[in-house]
């Protein structure tokens, strides 16, 4: 299992594609400063990078952090919500990977 980490700087907008060259052989990639995702920029990341997406959105205090995990693997996750304190600057989620 690859995880990257990357500080998109203001935002994921228009950044979609640049992150399929940067994530050919990630599994889980966590990224900060992604400001807002919107639904279009979640449908690309699902569509482009195939991978699904947890977030929390960042507003005018926080810039917002996401965690990308690839759709090839055969897992359950558990997707937890985030407290206003931590909004957009704490994703939660756990992963259940079954023993092959």
């Amino acid at each position: 299992m690859i995880i990257s980490t990357l500080n998109l700087r203001k935002g994921l907008r228009n950044k979609v594609k640049f992150l399929k060259q940067f994530i050919s052989k990630t599994d889980i990639l966590c990224l900060q400063e992604t400001t807002e995702i919107n639904t279009k920029i979640e449908k690309e990341i699902e569509e482009i990078l195939n991978m699904k997406i947890y977030k929390s959105n960042g507003d005018n205090k926080s810039k917002g952090v996401a965690i990308l995990v690839s759709k090839n693997w055969n897992c359950d996750i558990t997707d937890y919500p985030t407290d206003t304190y931590f909004k957009g600057r704490l994703k939660h989620i756990t992963l259940k990977i079954e023993n092959e």
